[in-house]
């Protein structure tokens, strides 16, 4: 899944700075990745993989809210 680095300026007592920290504390989010694991995502990234066969011709539908 692709994602955006959001890089966050200011002072650390700065209010998006403070909520970010604060969320990340109340979710218990790790402040990083296991070295093993961005290693194994580096590997994946250089060396994508498409499926072993075209399923785009499966027809497909979802059932979702008007809104």
């Amino acid at each position: 899944m692709p994602r955006r680095h959001i890089r966050v300026t200011g002072a650390p007592e700065a209010p998006l700075r403070a909520a970010l920290t604060a969320l990340r504390t109340e979710l218990a989010v790790a402040d990083g990745s296991p070295p093993e694991a961005l290693t194994e995502a580096e590997q994946a990234a250089k060396a994508p993989t498409l499926p072993p066969y075209d399923a785009t011709a499966i027809p497909l539908f979802t059932i979702d809210p008007s809104t």
